[in-house]
């Protein structure tokens, strides 16, 4: 039903409900022997008419509203799904995952991860400690490490991987490169340790805290 046929009709039905005849005069049939109920006035009949007529207009509306929403909500969702597709991790980072450089109680500085002891052993039990952990006692390849290994390490003296043989004069590394006498050691001892004053020498049976480090494999450096 139409906008024009509903006012038509609430026209045609106030009239009938003043007159209880049509437009043209003649009494309605339907209202002289269908009489409304006492209890419910002709006028609520005609707000129902009403209302049935305002909803009739207002479905059309409602519709494309909903349509309207409806390919809002499709787009939006292809949207998200076209960005997810391309923002994927790469699977190479799904598999490996993320790994610390250095162990737990390790440290990590210039591409290598260092270890100060908190107990004390000999210089042959800490070499072994570092080596059940892929490393050695500590190799210096620069004066800046050194500084760093003085800085880190606190009060007590600590082993260093720097040797000798009793019969052989030359200092050599725990990895069985030569020393290059870079810095001096004092002392004719056959175990290197470190402190805050200097590079010394002593028996390797002396009980000491130690230090550990681990070499890139990819570095070639010369050691001091």
């Amino acid at each position: 039903m139409g906008y024009n046929e509903c006012n038509g009709e609430d026209s045609r039905l106030r009239e009938k409900t003043h007159t209880g005849a049509d437009v043209e005069g003649s009494p309605d049939p339907l209202l002289l022997f269908n009489k409304p109920p006492t209890n419910e006035p002709p006028k609520k009949k005609l707000e129902m008419r009403s209302s049935i007529c305002f909803s009739s207009r207002h479905v059309p509306l409602l519709l494309a509203v909903s349509i309207i929403i409806s390919l809002i909500i499709v787009i939006v969702g292809l949207a998200v799904s076209f960005h997810t597709g391309f923002t994927k991790p790469c699977p190479v980072c799904q598999t490996c995952g993320y790994s610390a450089p250095c162990e737990e109680d390790w440290i990590w500085y210039r591409g290598k991860c260092y270890y100060f002891s908190e107990t004390y052993d000999e210089w042959n039990n800490s070499q072994n400690f570092c080596a059940s952990h892929n490393a050695s006692l500590s190799l210096i390849d620069s004066q800046e490490e050194l500084d760093f290994l003085r800085r880190h390490k606190g009060l007590y003296d600590h082993w260093i991987g720097l040797y000798r043989d009793i019969d052989g004069p030359a200092w050599v590394w725990a990895n069985g490169s030569l020393f290059r006498n870079t810095f001096r050691i004092e002392g004719d001892s056959p175990c290197v340790y470190l402190n805050n004053n200097r590079i010394g020498s002593t028996e390797c049976h002396g009980d000491k805290k130690w230090i550990c480090n681990k070499i890139d494999a990819n570095s070639h450096m010369p050691h001091f």
